[in-house]
């Protein structure tokens, strides 16, 4: 028996060239308890309703740009054997091309690299004595403290877009080999950690090998293959992608769940941003409202029906589902943070007359004073009046 799932016309498009994904999934069941089976087969798959990022904190808010900031750290580059340069450019391509191609979709990410010689530690690392020498360690409990964001100077260029970090960083000699002690005792081999919605850091401890007479020396393709893997994996962790897919029916699956999770979260984020608008209008009374804004809210509903609409089609696209409901995120979140709705926002009738009466206050205390003087003069006139007759 064979379970075949069909795939629009119009997401196939999107992934020309590319054989995990293809119009028609066939998924066959051998074995007699079939619908076990076929649960097996889609259980790794991850969930387009329970699967979000406040069930999985280390999971990126989306974004459909995304920057990737590929990081090469020395502790201490005035010691010898430092790293002075990566053939960051080849590894991406070769390593992480194809993966990008097949997230395009959904994600337009963009790439940046940088060199930083001196990334020191705000802590001293645990030393463990061995048959081999010292070996320092830094335990899982301290990893949160682990990346110096006061003296790494991680900052990249001012962008709009979401940053996801990768961080390449290559102790001092003073601290080779440098490890993670995970909670049970153990230490990793890997030396690498996931820091939830921020990024990736691997510590690589190179082979004294590989360092020249001046005491440097780069990484090539080979070096790099272990890191661009870990790099990997965590990408698609910190994207919400199971990794752990073993056919190429599988990944295609879970991309699609990836997508629909995008679509209702970007709704739901539109409908919130919306709900706001609404709330500041019904409380701000006298607010006025630009065409501009109301040319955003309108624009965000009616893609937003467009959503609702492609969703219910015979023969809908996710792709096309989820372009949708990113511009009614977009337009929705533009309205909220225009000028004149923050001016309202943070700045009410309320603060406006706080603020401007004791600069009135010095003008109408004379007027008021003059005010009382002259209704008394008008009384004590008009009483010696009445007397004199």
């Amino acid at each position: 028996m064979v379970v075949i799932l069909h795939r629009s016309h119009l997401d196939i498009q999107n992934h020309t060239g590319n054989l995990a994904f293809q119009k028609d999934i066939k998924i066959p069941l051998k074995t007699e308890n079939k619908p076990k089976e076929l649960l097996q087969f889609i259980a790794p798959l991850p969930s387009s309703s329970s699967s979000t990022p406040a069930t999985n904190s280390r999971v990126i808010k989306y974004s459909s740009q995304l920057k990737l900031v590929f990081s090469l750290m020395n502790e201490d580059c005035t010691q010898p054997s430092f790293i002075r340069s990566w053939s960051i450019k080849h590894a991406i391509q070769l390593y992480l091309e194809e993966l990008l191609a097949s997230l395009a979709p959904l994600h337009n990410m963009t790439c940046q690299t940088q060199i930083l010689q001196h990334s020191p530690l705000a802590f001293e690392p645990t030393v463990l004595s061995t048959g081999d020498g010292p070996t320092y360690v830094v335990e899982q409990e301290e990893l949160k403290a682990f990346i110096n964001d006061a003296d790494w100077n991680l900052a990249s260029s001012v962008t709009m877009e979401p940053v996801i970090n990768f961080v390449l960083w290559v102790p001092s000699p003073n601290h080779r080999p440098f490890k993670i002690r995970r909670t049970d005792g153990t230490l990793d081999a890997d030396g690498s950690f996931i820091r939830p919605q921020w990024g990736s850091v691997v510590i690589y401890n190179p082979d004294e090998g590989i360092f020249g007479a001046d005491g440097a020396a780069g990484l090539g393709v080979a070096e790099l293959a272990r890191p661009m893997q870990i790099f990997r994996h965590h990408l698609l962790s910190l994207l919400g992608v199971v990794d752990a897919l073993e056919t190429p029916e599988q990944r295609t699956l879970a991309l699609d769940a990836i997508v629909r999770r995008r679509i209702v979260e970007n709704s739901l984020e539109a409908i919130n941003s919306m709900q706001v608008i609404v709330n500041l209008i019904t409380d701000q009374t006298n607010m006025r409202v630009s065409k501009q804004v109301q040319n955003q809210v309108k624009g965000a509903l009616a893609s937003l029906k467009y959503t609702q609409a492609e969703l219910f089609q015979a023969d809908s696209s996710l792709w096309r589902a989820a372009l949708h409901a990113d511009e009614s995120k977009r337009l929705s979140s533009t309205a909220v943070f225009s000028p004149t709705m923050l001016s309202l926002l943070y700045f009410p009738d309320e603060h406006k007359y706080a603020i401007y009466t004791p600069l009135f206050g010095p003008v109408l205390v004379p007027l008021v004073i003059a005010l009382i003087k002259e209704v008394k003069a008008r009384r004590k006139k008009k009483a010696v009046k009445e007397k004199d007759e």
